[in-house]
């Protein structure tokens, strides 16, 4: 992340962070519904997934590292432990919503449009937060 810094600052990457997760993740969706019809398609389907699964990896890498370094910074030291408990716990309430979503959505909708329309719903969300990501994490 010392290389990453020398090149952007800190929201530059966050804001690359959330940009690069929802690409890939509308070009998985893209890719899937391309190569699902092809004869080779479903062998080359999981590698090209398993690449985007590593680059989405990478992606969050550049969003959590900075944004938990923000709260270390700006959280007084007598306040740390009640705020990433928060954090945790929150962010633990909050995990399953998305999920059981995407089950209530997958039953409707195809799994293909679900990556497509998060992944632009991520990219839009991105460049939204790009003033107050650079206001508040530089």
């Amino acid at each position: 992340m010392g290389l990453i810094e020398k090149w952007w600052n800190k929201s530059r990457s966050v804001f690359v962070g959330i940009l690069a997760f929802g690409i890939i993740l509308s070009m998985l969706g893209l890719s899937a519904q391309a190569l699902v019809n092809q004869s080779s398609g479903v062998a080359v389907l999981r590698i090209v997934t398993m690449f985007s699964a590593v680059l989405i990896g990478v992606a969050v890498v550049f969003i959590a590292v900075h944004a938990r370094t923000a709260l270390q910074e700006n959280t007084p030291e007598s306040m740390m432990g009640r705020v990433f408990s928060l954090v945790a716990v929150s962010a633990s309430a909050i995990t399953p919503i998305p999920v059981l979503l995407v089950a209530l959505l997958t039953e409707k909708v195809d799994v293909t449009t679900i990556f497509v329309v998060f992944g632009i719903f991520l990219t839009i969300i991105g460049f939204l937060l790009r003033p107050s990501l650079n206001r508040h994490i530089n």
